[in-house]
């Protein structure tokens, strides 16, 4: 089953999977940062950052307001954003991952297996985006598996 986000209020509403439409529920409500993040090469990070809002046709100059501020809030700045992927480092190409899933709004944040040593940043920023803005979930690899929803951290168990 999956759910329904209302913006105004942050209240969810069941969807039946047979009704709902799937690829506009994983579009709008679901982010991944992949392991080895999945960058779009031949689009600057500033571009990368914006996709999802371009992908929902937002006009460029806001999608890219958004993205500058969630660029800025995972520690680049301006020299970056014009770089191609491959002309960034592995944590800067991670931190680009992490603006992406942030600028699209998603209530749900799933991390892949986020490199070790970039882990304790990565949970940072989401906490503090979680705190800030609309509490999205997320699941990450830290020893054990865990999910955290909120201010709750929970053990998550396959089943």
């Amino acid at each position: 089953m999956g759910w329904r986000s209302n913006r105004l209020n942050s209240t969810l509403t069941p969807l039946s999977p047979a009704t709902m439409d799937r690829d506009r529920y994983r579009r709008e409500s679901v982010s991944v940062i992949y392991q080895n993040f999945n960058l779009f090469q031949h689009l600057t990070a500033l571009e990368n950052a914006a996709y999802p809002l371009y992908m929902r046709n937002m006009q460029k100059k806001a999608a890219e307001s958004e993205a500058r501020e969630k660029l800025f809030a995972v520690g680049l700045n301006e020299e970056h954003f014009n770089r191609l992927p491959n002309m960034l480092s592995g944590g800067e190409q991670q931190r680009v991952a992490i603006a992406r899933a942030l600028v699209s709004g998603s209530r749900i944040i799933l991390a892949d297996e986020p490199t070790g040593k970039h882990i304790h940043f990565l949970l940072h920023v989401l906490s503090w985006y979680t705190f800030a803005k609309q509490q999205p979930c997320y699941v990450a690899h830290l020893y054990i598996q865990r999910i955290s929803c909120g201010n709750r951290l929970q053990p998550f168990v396959k089943k």
